[in-house]
């Protein structure tokens, strides 16, 4: 009678020893050294622009010192998606997001999200290089 009890209070205590191994490895993977906690709130970030408009490409000019990039559209996405084969100038300034973060060659395929076009020219909030082989 005395070993049933003893492989009873075995079982029992192989999960406790399990979760105690588990909880000391987890604190131990935890950061060393001290955390700062600021007291002042941050400051609002501004919500990058929104885009109305949305199309696709081949880079026929650009210049990253003046900011301005010219795409042969193919297709307009947004507002209407269209087959519209024509030219677009693109303002690029500090705040347009490129993705990936690699230099745009004449010749490659990109999509441009922007915003309304101001004087003939459309202020890109993000271009997007297409890998299309």
């Amino acid at each position: 009678m005395q070993d049933v009890g003893r492989a009873r209070c075995r079982r029992a205590t192989r999960p406790l020893v399990a979760v105690a191994l588990l909880s000391t490895f987890v604190l131990g993977c935890g950061r060393a050294g001290e955390v700062q906690v600021g007291t002042a709130f941050p400051k609002p970030v501004s919500a990058p622009p929104s885009a109305t408009s949305s199309f696709q490409g081949a880079v026929t000019a650009f210049d990253r010192n003046a900011g301005h990039l010219t795409v042969a559209v193919q297709i307009v996405w947004t507002p209407v998606l269209k087959a519209d084969p024509h030219e677009r100038q693109v303002v690029v300034d500090p705040r347009t997001r490129w993705e990936p973060s690699a230099d745009v060659m004449i010749g490659d395929e990109v999509q441009v999200e922007a915003e309304d076009p101001v004087d003939g020219r459309w202020p890109a909030v993000r271009v997007q290089l297409l890998d299309i082989d």
